[in-house]
């Protein structure tokens, strides 16, 4: 674990950007390497594709986090992992041609106007999911309902047990917000034993 400290809370946070724009964006990481920069880990040169990254910050959105975006915990987490292969992909357009678009066209006719189903990825077909939480008891569990330490423990868990090709970079930005003290040293605890696999 590795701690970033400094009088400037701003500096932290522009490393965390540039961190996840590295590992994240290709071309970010390419241009990185060009200019002769590199970041080392350990006395070992990184490349762009080594890291799955994510990044829970002072104050979770467990709301946000848990639907199906390129930005959320969830939406890295579900990209990376190829849940939604191809093939299953073809068969829903297939279905929604079929379907659907052809009812479309047939209700607007000859107009002039003619309307197609854009590219299919996990991305544009999340819109049509609901993500809820469900507690001990089987409950749905409201979003706002849960506190900061609930939260960032609930996203720790899940991305220790998620599966990925990739070692997996965590950052998590600090002060900690939201959380009682006890709370706070229980939270770095569970940080600290992690077995998250970097």
């Amino acid at each position: 674990n590795t701690v970033i400290t400094g009088d400037d809370d701003f500096i932290g946070h522009e490393l965390f950007n540039m961190l996840e724009s590295f590992f994240n964006k290709q071309n970010f990481s390419d241009g990185v390497l060009d200019a002769g920069l590199a970041v080392i880990l350990n006395g070992n040169r990184l490349s762009g594709s080594e890291f799955a990254v994510y990044r829970i910050p002072p104050v979770v959105n467990i709301g946000e986090e848990l639907k199906i975006t390129k930005s959320s915990i969830l939406g890295k987490m579900l990209e990376g992992s190829s849940c939604v292969e191809d093939a299953a992909l073809l068969h829903i357009k297939s279905i929604i041609d079929e379907t659907v678009i052809t009812k479309v066209l047939q209700s607007i006719g000859s107009s002039g106007v003619s309307i197609s189903l854009d590219e299919l990825n996990l991305f544009s077909i999340a819109k049509l999911f609901r993500t809820y939480i469900i507690n001990e008891t089987g409950q749905e569990v409201l979003p706002q309902e849960w506190g900061q330490f609930q939260c960032k423990s609930f996203l720790l868990h899940l991305l220790e047990n998620q599966q990925t090709a990739k070692k997996k970079l965590l950052l998590v930005e600090l002060p900690e917000y939201g959380m009682r003290e006890q709370e706070r040293a229980e939270w770095f605890d569970h940080l600290a034993c992690s077995t998250m696999d970097n």
